[in-house]
């Protein structure tokens, strides 16, 4: 589901040789204790854990955005193997609704 999510973020080029795979959503309310969660599983595997904050990562730009997601998918494929956890996952909604808000100004 996150793969579905997030590929139509990179350049069709640069998502040509990556194989992208979500096994686990961690979710639940805030300060639950995600973080030591996932952070605890990653050493336990002796994982590399590469911890991406969403609302750093989206921009204006689709073409930042993309490039922001492909650096994070370039760390996690250089550490392999990788635990890639992806928080505030509410930064897409976010991101899409204040978009959404411009579109109906240029509009109006």
């Amino acid at each position: 589901m996150l793969t579905r999510l997030f590929l139509p973020f990179l350049h069709p080029k640069a998502r040509s040789g990556l194989k992208l795979s979500c096994r686990v959503l961690v979710t639940g309310s805030r300060r639950s204790l995600k973080q030591v969660l996932v952070s605890s599983v990653a050493r336990h595997l002796g994982m590399h854990l590469v911890d991406v904050n969403l609302f750093n990562v989206l921009t204006p730009s689709e073409r930042q955005t993309a490039k922001n997601l492909i650096s994070c998918i370039r760390e996690a494929v250089k550490c392999k193997p990788a635990i890639i956890h992806l928080r505030r996952l509410n930064a897409v909604t976010d991101h899409a609704q204040a978009h959404q808000q411009q579109e109906s100004q240029l509009l109006a």
